[in-house]
C-alpha cells in the first residue's frame, strides 16, 4: 500500500504537466488566430484605404466634382483632407501604429461616405465596401479599447 500513493502522486504531477502544456499550447494557438484575424482585419482595409486616398490625388478633377454634387463646401480641399486621412490612416494601420486614432477617424471617414453618397445618393461602394470598412475599423476599435483598459484582479484574457 505505501507504494500506491507515491505512484499516483507522480502520475498526477505527471498528468497535471501534460494538462498545463496542452493548455498553453491552446492559449498558443488562440493567440496565434487572434493574432491573424487582426492583422486581416488591419492590413486588408490598410490597403483598401491606401488606393482610394491615392485616387483621391491621381484623379483629383473627377474627385472634387464627385464631391461638389455631394453639396460639400470646398470640394478641392474636401477631397485633399480625405485624401491624406485615407493615405495615413491606412498607412498607420498597416505598420500598426496609431491604431485607435487612425481607426476613429477613418470610421468617421465611412460614416461620412455612407451618409453622404451612400445614402443620399445610392452609390454602390458607398452602400457596400465602406460598412465593410466601418466595421473593421469598429472592431480594431473594441481591439484597442480591450487591450488599454485595467485588468480587474481575477481576469483572465479572452
Amino acid at each position: 500500500m505505501g507504494m500506491t500513493r507515491p505512484r499516483r502522486a507522480v502520475r498526477h504531477g505527471a498528468l497535471s504537466s501534460v494538462r498545463q502544456s496542452a493548455l498553453s499550447v491552446r492559449r498558443a494557438h488562440v493567440s496565434i488566430r487572434q493574432a491573424v484575424l487582426i492583422g486581416a482585419i488591419r492590413v486588408g482595409p490598410a490597403v483598401v484605404f491606401v488606393v482610394f486616398g491615392v485616387g483621391k490625388f491621381a484623379n483629383h478633377a473627377s474627385e472634387a466634382s464627385s464631391f461638389a454634387t455631394y453639396g460639400l463646401p470646398a470640394p478641392g480641399l474636401f477631397a485633399d483632407a480625405i485624401g491624406v486621412l485615407e493615405i495615413f490612416g491606412g498607412l498607420a494601420l498597416l505598420l500598426g501604429v496609431a491604431l485607435g486614432p487612425a481607426a476613429l477617424l477613418l470610421a468617421g471617414d465611412m460614416i461620412g461616405a455612407i451618409i453622404v453618397s451612400g445614402v443620399a445618393r445610392g452609390e454602390t461602394v458607398s452602400l457596400t465596401l465602406a460598412p465593410a470598412l466601418l466595421a473593421a475599423m469598429c472592431a480594431l476599435l473594441v481591439i484597442e479599447w480591450r487591450k488599454r483598459r485595467p485588468r480587474r484582479r481575477g481576469q483572465g484574457r479572452g
